[in-house]
């Protein structure tokens, strides 16, 4: 670490073209020089950035040196560095100018992994699995597959997980991130003692109960290295009362099963955003119209939208 900012909560960091042996004393590591990265665009770069100030519970301090650098980074990471960029510098100077990809990682779409399921395959050396565009996913079958991780990265567009308090049977989990989903009750919590190694806990956009069961069994745990980031929880959308939409088209209103200028909507789950007064592009439920200056009014075409007040609701509607 060469700097410490208290007020962005957050470290600077330079890494260095050293590998080798957990060491245990800064002698260990001999001659360091700073990474610097050349390989695509890097352009001789120094690898320092800046990381949230939370040191990683796997991480050790073993001493300090004299600073390799002296101007501050600029630069900023989501996630401390673990030889990722060391091990791309060191495959570009192999030679190779193909994307380095970490053999024990794997990154795939919902259909994809349905394959794996089908044949029940045992991915014993995959370590960190990223899967996306879920719209359904059984953990109880994903940890039979991927029995070892590391690091788990799961989203979906208001998809659903189900057994999800299967990933409890993941005790080398490290990573857990898990976006726009649903499904989960408080009960399918991960629980810190069965994942004592776990240092860093993302969650965006799932149920608001199973987002304060997570926050509440691992804020304890921040001040021994867990990197805790809870956002965006959502309640379920309960009652959905009838709107009043001027301009709605009469045959509209009476597939809605409701009068002329009225409808009621049927497909929303979850609510998120209040509808924009200006809107000319179609958004999907659960996330955010896109609000645009047009004419003044709102153009003819179809929105979709989600509220939270009592006495409104989802709208989707055409503009006749």
């Amino acid at each position: 670490m060469t700097g410490i900012d208290t007020a962005a909560q957050c470290v600077a960091v330079l890494e260095l073209a050293w590998s080798g042996p957990e060491p245990e004393t800064v002698a260990d590591l001999g001659d360091v020089q700073p990474l610097r990265l050349t390989h695509h665009s890097w352009g001789g770069k120094l690898s320092h950035s800046n990381h949230r100030w939370v040191l990683p519970r796997s991480f050790t301090v073993i001493g300090s040196l004299p600073s390799l650098v002296t101007a501050p980074s600029y630069s900023y990471s989501p996630t401390w560095g673990r030889g990722e960029q060391l091990a791309r510098q060191r495959h570009w100077d192999s030679g190779c100018r193909e994307d380095w990809n970490a053999p024990y990682a794997l990154t795939c779409t919902a259909d994809e992994l349905a394959d794996e399921h089908t044949r029940d395959v045992v991915r014993a050396g995959v370590k960190h699995l990223t899967i996306r565009g879920i719209t359904r996913l059984d953990c109880a079958r994903l940890v039979a597959v991927f029995p070892n991780l590391t690091r788990l990265s799961l989203s979906g567009i208001l998809g659903t997980l189900t057994s999800a308090a299967a990933l409890n049977q993941l005790p080398r989990l490290q990573g857990l991130t898990i976006s726009d989903l649903f499904g989960m009750a408080p009960s399918d919590c991960l629980l810190p003692h069965h994942v004592p190694e776990m240092e860093e806990v993302s969650l965006y956009g799932i149920p608001a109960d199973y987002a304060a069961a997570m926050r509440k069994s691992w804020r304890p745990h921040v001040r021994h290295g867990v990197e805790l980031d809870v956002r965006g929880a959502r309640k379920p959308l309960r009652h959905v009362p009838a709107v009043s939409v001027p301009g709605l088209s009469r045959r509209r209103a009476r597939t809605s099963g409701g009068s002329p200028g009225w409808w009621r909507p049927t497909s929303c789950r979850y609510w998120s955003t209040p509808v924009p007064r200006r809107a000319s592009t179609p958004c999907q439920p659960g996330r955010r119209a896109t609000s645009q200056a047009s004419s003044g009014r709102l153009d003819r075409t179809a929105l979709v939208a989600l509220t939270s007040s009592p006495g409104s609701c989802a709208i989707e509607a055409k503009w006749s």
